[in-house]
């Protein structure tokens, strides 16, 4: 990742990627440092910080979940890098290979062409009409325990929107 040129890859997402990749801390917890937290160990505004996450999702570098711990919920990022951009050993010649696959990844990605398929389940960002009964079934489906008494009488009061 550090010698992936800058003309190809700015210096702030790489820096983002590299810290998020050090605080992360195993392939199930991913990295759960907030943007503050990132903005202040990196010296960078807030704003640059979601601005990077942003173009790294959408380079196939970096996925996230939003998980339950406890009351609340925590977004999880994983640095991540395309098939085949892993270097294998610690030879430069391997090194530069990696790196030119991963430039050739990035500049097929700005140009439209293809994108890794992330790992995680998609989730729905918006923007689409889901039934509320889909959505119902799909928050009682990862909810741990039985669904709370409103949330149950509702399905049985709108069996349409079910």
């Amino acid at each position: 990742m550090k010698a992936i040129r800058v003309k190809v890859l700015p210096a702030g997402p790489k820096d983002v990627w590299r810290e998020m990749r050090m605080l992360d801390n195993d392939q199930t917890r991913g990295c759960f440092a907030g943007t503050k937290r990132l903005a202040f160990a990196l010296g960078m505004e807030e704003d640059t910080i979601r601005k990077c996450r942003q173009h790294l999702q959408r380079l196939g570098m970096l996925e996230s979940e939003n998980r339950r711990e406890g009351r609340r919920f925590v977004w999880q990022w994983y640095p991540t890098l395309p098939v085949g951009c892993v270097p294998t050993g610690p030879s430069d010649d391997e090194i530069e290979r990696s790196r030119d696959r991963l430039e050739a990844h990035i500049a097929a990605v700005l140009r439209g062409g293809h994108r890794t398929s992330p790992k995680r389940k998609q989730k729905d960002r918006g923007g689409t009409a889901v039934p509320a009964g889909e959505v119902a079934k799909d928050v009682l489906k990862g909810y741990p325990g039985t669904p709370p008494k409103r949330i149950k009488d509702d399905l049985r009061r709108y069996p349409s929107r079910v």
